[in-house]
């Protein structure tokens, strides 16, 4: 018997009797002896999984996906690439190659989220280069958009300055002590003299 087969018996023995642990250490090394037997990757991932380990069962998911995708099985390999991302929701990779997949799958809008999403994390990186290379992603997925004008997160907005004050402001402020505004003062005709035949009479 090789060494595949006596590693697969016991490991299917370990998963009969109920040793989760031993039979994830198994197909461990299965998967170093065998990497592309991907039956044993799935069922490696599902151990992972169920063992609560997330991280390595998202990495075993992963290259089950990316299989299903070379080979082709583009739904299949979306729904492996969004169970990757429930595990590890800011998994990059994940999330680039769901894009890919949803674009083979006609499905723009969602392609775009996930692109979006990938943006959004480089930016928070402060990953020049890596912004760049998915704002060229996301333009061309829309001709009309530049590489350069790909949105960004909207920034926090700034508080409202006051307005300058005006003329008629500060008069309303500050009123004439009379009572009245200078535009409402008009001038008195100056009184004309009595005549000298008045004084005479």
């Amino acid at each position: 018997m090789s060494t595949r087969d006596e590693l697969t018996r016991q490991a299917d023995k370990a998963l009969r009797q109920g040793r989760p642990d031993q039979a994830i250490e198994l197909y461990q090394q299965l998967a170093v002896l065998v990497p592309i037997d991907w039956n044993q990757v799935k069922q490696l991932a599902d151990l992972l999984e169920r063992g609560s380990q997330r991280e390595a069962a998202a990495e075993q998911f992963l290259r089950y996906a990316d299989y299903l995708f070379t080979e082709g099985f583009h739904s299949r390999a979306a729904a492996l690439y969004k169970k990757v991302l429930k595990l590890e929701p800011a998994h990059e990779r994940a999330l680039w190659q769901l894009g890919e997949v949803s674009l083979e799958l006609k499905l723009r809008a969602d392609a775009r989220q996930a692109f979006q999403r990938v943006l959004d994390q480089r930016l928070r990186q402060h990953d020049e280069a890596g912004v760049a290379e998915v704002r060229r992603r996301l333009a061309a997925l829309d001709p009309t958009v530049s590489p350069a004008s790909a949105p960004d997160p909207p920034p926090p907005s700034d508080p409202i300055a006051p307005a300058a004050p005006t003329p008629a402001s500060l008069e309303s402020a500050h009123p004439d002590p009379a009572g009245t505004s200078p535009g409402d003062v008009t001038a008195e005709a100056p009184t004309p003299p009595e005549s000298v035949d008045a004084h005479l009479a």
